[in-house]
């Protein structure tokens, strides 16, 4: 049943990271639905010590939804005399989406630059939102 596998794996994660079990029941009464939304959410969540694969998971599926991007906002509390600011999402480089690749070190310019240039050429330059080979 993948419901039931579902919320087994949710259990033993939270229960790994000695979450109370009042939280974990509170958090499975939300009544979620299994679909492939919330699998792929819970497996990037799963990921959190894991921070280039879980990336990787987000170019490769496009989830989870709830992830800030490029020009959106959000209210945040934050430490200080205010407790309460928003934060906008400020892109470098004119990103609309999180970054598809990194860019090219730039020391590579002084030891490389000739094929480093034409590498970057050849995936439409060497820019974050240039799309890796596989992801074309």
């Amino acid at each position: 049943d993948p419901q039931e596998n579902y919320i087994n794996g949710i259990k033993a994660s939270m229960q790994k990271w000695n979450v109370e079990t009042t939280d974990i029941d509170a958090y499975l009464a939300q009544g979620i639905v299994v679909n492939q939304e919330t699998i792929l959410t819970q497996k990037y969540i799963a990921l959190f010590l894991q921070p280039y694969e879980a990336w990787a998971e987000y170019r490769r599926t496009k989830y989870p939804k709830t992830l800030l991007f490029p020009g959106q906002s959000h209210e945040l509390i934050a430490p200080g005399p205010q407790q309460q600011t928003d934060y906008t999402f400020t892109p470098a480089n004119g990103l609309t989406d999180l970054p598809e690749r990194v860019t090219y070190p730039t020391d590579l310019n002084l030891v490389n630059k000739v094929n480093k240039d034409a590498a970057a050429a050849r995936i439409g330059g060497d820019l974050m939102n240039s799309k890796l080979i596989w992801a074309q």
